[in-house]
């Protein structure tokens, strides 16, 4: 969520950690179907139950050293909900 990535980034940025690499991302992992479960739109879409498990999960030791890192789960979700709430728009190609 832009808010959250925005939040980390001031908060590095206001402890003057400027000069160090951190990953910036959520602790956990969502997995698609649940995402697509989230979308009322989207919610027919049948993904092939045949298809590899993919999961990406970035250290965050050092961040959360830091400041509290937020769950993916809840930022996938408050990113949805800003988003059909019009908070958040979506710039689609060309736009």
């Amino acid at each position: 969520n832009t808010s959250d990535f925005a939040s980390i980034a001031l908060t590095l940025w206001e402890q003057s950690r400027q000069c160090a690499v951190y990953n910036v991302a959520t602790r956990g992992t969502i997995a698609l179907q649940e995402v697509i479960d989230l979308v009322p739109a989207y919610r027919e879409v049948a993904l092939q139950p045949d298809l590899p498990v993919e999961q990406y999960e970035l250290n965050t030791e050092k961040l959360e050293a830091i400041l509290p890192v937020p769950e993916t789960r809840a930022t996938v979700t408050d990113f949805i909900r800003d988003v059909q709430s019009a908070e958040v728009h979506i710039q689609q190609g060309g736009e």
